[in-house]
């Protein structure tokens, strides 16, 4: 298996984060080898991820999280709870780690090329939504007053005295 020859040469994050990406591969394709792959299977990835849910650390009522839901049931679960999706900056990380773990195969004589090698996402002009501008506003005065109390008073090592003394 080409992720766990992979796995060991990146840390630990990286690795499971790819794991999961390639699970949802095989959720949407099936299993195909790697010598078979061709840049239609990325592109139908990419457009099939879209669907799914930014968060699926949240717990369905019959226990199982979200993330562990096969893929198009993922999709339907997002789609009907009305839960936003995948944006696409992380759209593009599931891609790239996608378009590097078939490079490492290329480099790795597992298959001949890399026909993913030249795959780009179609940009998207979008406006910046009112849901974006609603969602962030700047800390009224009372509570930059209290963090910064807070930061001030707390004997926490990661409160260095150099930013209590920039931020206070």
């Amino acid at each position: 298996d080409v992720i766990e020859k992979w796995a060991p040469t990146v840390d630990p994050q990286t690795a499971d984060a790819a794991r999961y990406y390639v699970r949802r591969f095989t959720e949407l394709h099936g299993e195909i080898a790697v010598t078979e792959l061709t840049k239609a299977h990325l592109r139908d990835y990419a457009d099939s991820i879209k669907g799914l849910p930014t968060i699926t650390s949240g717990k369905l009522p019959d226990g199982r999280h979200v993330r562990d839901l096969p893929f198009r049931e993922a999709v339907a679960w997002a789609k009907k709870n009305k839960k936003d999706t995948l944006s696409d900056k992380t759209l593009n990380k599931y891609v790239s780690m996608m378009k590097r773990l078939l490079g490492f195969a290329a480099e790795q004589d597992y298959r001949e090329g890399n026909p993913w090698a030249d795959y780009k996402l179609p940009k998207v002009k979008q406006k910046y939504s009112e849901k974006q501008k609603e969602d962030r506003r700047p800390f009224t005065p009372e509570e930059a007053r209290r963090i910064l109390d807070y930061v001030t008073a707390s004997n926490d090592p990661k409160f260095s005295k150099t930013t209590i003394d920039f931020w206070a």
